[in-house]
């Protein structure tokens, strides 16, 4: 079947784009009533008002666009799992010194909504996952096994790895007005369940690739 985006989505991606990444946002998009480029996506002023005021709630609170700030939006990390050799990744939305930002938008952000959210698409898996590939890139970068491709800067990266912490801040916001927001932190004992399961996810895999090839 053919996979289609819907108007939704589009939107969700265009807000994600804007507040993580604003000068790729303006160098695919043209503003009707604006100026015009054929290669660019056209969006109505509509849309392009809703989308800054989804972003102007999270820049407008010091304290909250802190969280998108001294880091890399949209960075990938790939490394091997040693127990069993296969080839990990991750796609970071923020990369800071500590750890991963992860930016969603839910319709609904009520903890029991959120809770049934986050067990229907695996947020908890993601957020063992992104902290064992953020602590797995720290050894391997001190240990001189892997390089940072890309502008990145030396003391950045120096930070970067001098920092213990592997931290996964999951920065949630409705995706509807009013687009108000909240971070979410795991319990310890999610994160102990999750661990378990994409440990077994991983070996299953394996298992699949030897029995199977890939």
């Amino acid at each position: 079947k053919e996979y289609k985006e819907t108007d939704a989505l589009k939107f969700g991606k265009r807000c994600h784009m804007m507040l993580l990444e604003e000068k790729k946002f303006f160098e695919q998009h043209n503003v009707a009533g604006g100026g015009w480029k054929k290669e660019k996506v056209t969006i109505t002023s509509t849309e392009f008002q809703l989308i800054k005021e989804s972003t102007r709630i999270i820049r407008s609170d010091p304290d909250t666009s802190a969280y998108f700030q001294h880091g890399y939006p949209e960075v990938s990390i790939f490394w091997v799992d040693p127990t069993t050799g296969i080839r990990l990744r991750i796609r970071v939305d923020y990369l800071r010194t500590f750890g991963c930002v992860d930016l969603k938008r839910l319709r609904s952000i009520q903890k029991k909504k959120l809770g049934y959210d986050i067990t229907q698409y695996g947020y908890d898996l993601q957020d063992h996952l992104y902290r064992e590939g953020v602590r797995q890139a720290k050894l391997a970068l001190r240990a001189g096994k892997i390089k940072a491709y890309g502008d990145v800067d030396p003391a950045w990266l120096k930070a970067f790895m001098d920092d213990d912490d592997t931290m996964f801040i999951f920065f949630v916001q409705r995706s509807v007005r009013p687009y108000i927001y909240r971070v979410w932190h795991f319990d310890e004992h999610i994160r102990r369940e999750a661990e378990l399961l994409v440990g077994r996810g991983i070996i299953n895999y394996k298992r699949a690739i030897e029995t199977y090839g890939e």
